[in-house]
């Protein structure tokens, strides 16, 4: 399952120029749209939360996992 945060388009060029230590900045909102996959195929939307001192992602809308033709 991947929890994916924001997804963002960079150029080759500026790609080129990270190195260790370059922040890439997120939208603010970033945290409240959380997408999750399995093996690459949308399966809920949730919101990134704080549960003690971890961080969880807490599920609102799961989507239809019918893949049957």
């Amino acid at each position: 399952m991947d929890c994916i945060l924001q997804c963002q388009t960079f150029s080759l060029n500026t790609i080129k120029s990270w190195q260790s230590g370059t922040q890439l900045i997120l939208n603010s909102d970033a945290h409240c749209a959380i997408a999750l996959e399995i093996n690459g195929q949308p399966f809920a939307k949730g919101e990134l939360i704080q549960v003690g001192e971890q961080l969880a992602v807490e599920l609102h809308i799961l989507l239809s996992t019918e893949r049957e033709g």
